[in-house]
This record gives C-alpha cells, sequence and structure tokens, in this order.
C-alpha cells in the first residue's frame, strides 16, 4: 500500500472506518475482506494455500474477485454435514455434487459496535439444501433471508468485485 499512498496511515484508517480491514485488541491486523487469519469455518483452497474467510458469502466472492478456482470447505450450520463446493469465477464445477446448498442471512447480527466480521459475518452460513434452508428462515423470517447457491455467487459477485477495479 505504501507505494499507492503517500500516507499510509490514513489510507488504513480509510479502510478500517470503512470495516474493510480488521485489527485485534492489540492494533495487529488480522484480516482483510474476504480473508481472515482467525480460524473460521469457512476455509478456501487458492493457488496451493488453505485460507480463512469471514463468512459463506466471502468464500464464493474469492474465485470471481481473482479469477482462480477455488475449493471451499465448511458445513451446515444447522446439521454439521460438510459442504465442499469447486468453483471457477461464478460457476459452480460440481454443482451435481454439491447439491442444493443455500446461504442463509440472520442480518439481526449486524451489530454497530463491532466489526461486521465479529458479527454479521458470523450469521452468513451454509444450509445443506432447501429444507434445511426454509427450516432455519422460519425460525425468524423477519430478520433472516435465505439465497440459492447461484443467487448466493452473484450476491458476492456483485459486492466484492468492484473492490477489485
Amino acid at each position: 500500500m505504501a507505494q499507492y499512498v503517500s500516507n499510509l496511515d490514513d489510507a488504513i484508517d480509510v479502510l478500517r472506518k470503512g470495516d474493510m480491514v480488521i485489527f485485534s485488541e492489540n492494533g495487529e491486523p488480522v484480516g482483510a475482506y474476504p480473508f481472515t487469519m482467525d480460524i473460521r469455518e469457512h476455509q478456501v483452497r487458492v493457488n496451493e494455500h488453505q485460507v480463512y474467510v469471514m463468512c459463506a458469502l466471502d468464500s464464493l466472492a474469492v474465485s470471481p474477485m481473482f479469477g482462480k478456482t477455488t475449493h471451499i470447505t465448511s458445513r451446515c450450520r444447522v446439521t454439521s454435514t460438510p459442504i465442499n463446493i469447486h468453483q471457477s469465477g461464478k460457476t459452480i464445477d460440481n454443482a451435481d455434487k454439491a447439491g442444493d446448498i443455500h446461504v442463509g442471512i440472520a442480518w439481526d447480527a449486524a451489530d454497530a459496535d463491532y466489526y461486521c466480521a465479529d458479527s454479521l459475518c458470523m450469521e452468513i452460513i451454509f444450509l445443506i439444501d432447501g429444507e434445511i434452508a426454509r427450516q432455519w428462515l422460519t425460525k425468524d423470517p423477519d430478520n433472516r433471508e435465505i439465497f440459492s447457491l447461484p443467487e448466493a455467487v452473484e450476491f458476492a459477485t456483485r459486492f466484492f468485485v468492484p473492490l477489485t477495479d
């Protein structure tokens, strides 16, 4: 970053205020969207590296953001069933094997007093299929939303890809 800005501290403050970088309590950087150094349930294998991401949507954004093939591993938050997604850009390469995976968002988890990574992201989850997703949704339909896997990929792409342009 120092190569591109005249004041690195000011640039980091802009990113911090925009909730795009995450710092520990002692000021050490621990993440920059979509990646985190914290151990999370969502992992992405990209360029032969296994990395953690903040949430389920973030995992689906890595391939379209960087134009790299990814392998996502996670679990269904309700059933703990393993989730395995192979992705190339916006395409799910193993759609038949992956099944009817959905992404759920509990919007009421957002908390202005915390980084999004430590509030809302903790409740952007994978759900193994449409039936489980609908069951999860009915527990709090006013504050929850579900997306099919293709809808979630599109959502993640529209949110994150402009950040790399």
